[in-house]
């Protein structure tokens, strides 16, 4: 096309779309360059365009903009702090009415978009509430019933699968994930092995992925598994440190995670392909969580007490949303942050007599079927209470629980035969009467003898005193 003369010799140059290849002008791929389309890019013979996902429109060539539901709703923030629950414009000003929660060092904090609701746990001394509250008028207030297997003080991130109105938690004291039904009825752990200090989680049931951070004894990386916890794949297990917080781009399948540690602000393709820093340094430094919508990030900073929006393609760009004392968990709340799908668990809970998990085949949607601790599937929907000639008993103290675990493996899995014994500490020493099907134990660190049966009924104190060191 031209050439231009340089010091080093001479320099090709190419018109707009194209790019030199030794002498000769080739096609430029502007896909492969970030930023060129917000949400989807199509490359064309010297040129490319851009479209949008469905919720949003394109408001310029290359622009994607989320569509309000209601239609005169804005977009807001969402978060917590040492002091109070609290929603704001996305630029800082107070939302009108009762839009502000008296709540000290609330840390698991998610939203219901279609029934407009905001829930956390809230710490009452030694007891945990899950609390929901009336989107637009914070004061309004209830109460979830609490899980059937575990109680939530030590729960610092709960995430919801719209999809299926599941609820994911994350123990970061017991060291596991569990997942609920919207009833609280119905609880199974998901993952509690090699799962050391979680510290963030992130779902998209429009995929069928779960996304966490974890930095323990075992090596920092940020994770992804399936909705049931299976087929966990390891997406980043270098250069992080202290990941915290976890979000996912829907419209683009990128996931993002901040690192308290190494101040950095990342991002990844849903497969961990094309990691991509997206701010180091000032002013990000001691993040706690990361939002999003459209090309901004919010993320939540200890060490500057605010809360800093930030583009997710332009490094340089940056501002103070609001200053807060200690921000902890926030969200963009906003439809298009839960986007529809269409899927067999948003209906009669696809047919499962417990829980269903948004599962995809090849791009299919499927409902399965999963029974909660101490039960199994019967056929594919139904469950009925696990019953076997014979399985192992044991304790664990992290998550500190007593389970019966069948002696060969289901698809690779070992199947729970028992509903588990949980919230226990250090459980030293158990027996097992088959007469009365009473399974006895100790805890080593409440010092007591307790039993419970195997259906999981009539858990009683057996000994509370004198019991300084039962190991056996």
């Amino acid at each position: 096309h031209g050439c231009q003369l340089t010091p080093s010799g001479p320099l090709c140059y190419c018109p707009a779309g194209q790019q030199p290849n030794k002498t000769q002008c080739v096609d430029l791929n502007e896909c492969e360059v970030d930023g060129s389309c917000d949400q989807l890019c199509t490359n064309n013979d010297g040129s490319f365009s851009c479209a949008c996902v469905p919720g949003y429109v394109r408001f310029n060539s290359t622009r994607c903009k989320a569509i309000n539901e209601p239609a005169d709703e804005e977009p807001s923030l969402v978060f917590s702090s040492t002091m109070d629950i609290r929603r704001i414009y996305l630029n800082g000003t107070a939302w009108p009415g009762n839009s502000a929660i008296s709540q000290l060092q609330t840390l698991a904090l998610e939203f219901n978009h279609r029934n407009r609701t905001l829930c956390y746990i809230r710490n009452n001394g030694s007891l945990a509430l899950f609390s929901c509250a009336d989107i637009d008028n914070l004061l309004l207030t209830w109460e979830l019933p609490p899980p059937t297997m575990f109680p939530l003080y030590t729960n610092t991130h709960v995430a919801l699968d719209w999809i299926s109105g599941n609820w994911y938690f994350l123990d970061d004291s017991r060291e596991m994930i569990f997942v609920c039904t919207s009833t609280m009825k119905s609880c199974l752990i998901l993952v509690d092995v090699n799962l050391s200090k979680p510290r963030g989680i992130a779902l998209d049931p429009t995929k069928g992925f779960m996304f966490f951070t974890k930095w323990g004894v075992t090596s920092p990386k940020l994770e992804r598994a399936l909705l049931d916890g299976s087929e966990r794949k390891t997406l980043v297990d270098h250069k992080i440190v202290y990941p915290y917080g976890v979000t996912v781009d829907y419209t683009t399948q990128h996931v993002y995670w901040v690192d308290t540690y190494l101040d950095f602000v990342e991002r990844v393709d849903y497969d961990g392909s094309n990691r991509r820093t997206v701010r180091k340094g000032f002013p990000v430094q001691n993040l706690y969580d990361v939002t999003l919508l459209e090309n901004n990030l919010f993320v939540t900073s200890w060490r500057n007490q605010s809360i800093i929006r930030l583009d997710k393609f332009n490094t340089e760009s940056h501002d103070t949303v609001t200053n807060i004392s200690r921000p902890f968990a926030i969200h963009v709340y906003h439809r298009q942050r839960q986007p529809d799908a269409d899927h067999p668990c948003k209906k009669d809970n696809g047919g499962c007599q417990h829980i269903c998990i948004p599962a995809w085949k090849k791009g299919i949607p499927q409902a399965q079927c999963l029974c909660q601790s101490g039960y199994r599937l019967l056929g594919s929907r139904k469950c009925i209470m696990a019953k076997q000639s014979s399985f192992l008993l044991y304790g664990k103290g992290r998550p500190g629980m007593i389970k019966g675990i069948s002696m060969l493996p289901k698809r690779n899995k070992l199947e729970e035969e028992m509903i588990p014994i949980t919230d226990l500490t250090r459980p030293t020493a158990l027996d097992y009467d088959v007469r009365t099907q009473f399974i006895y134990y100790s805890d080593a660190q409440k010092y007591v003898i307790e039993r419970q049966k195997m259906d999981g009924t009539q858990r009683e104190m057996v000994i509370e005193r004198g019991v300084s060191n039962c190991e056996g």
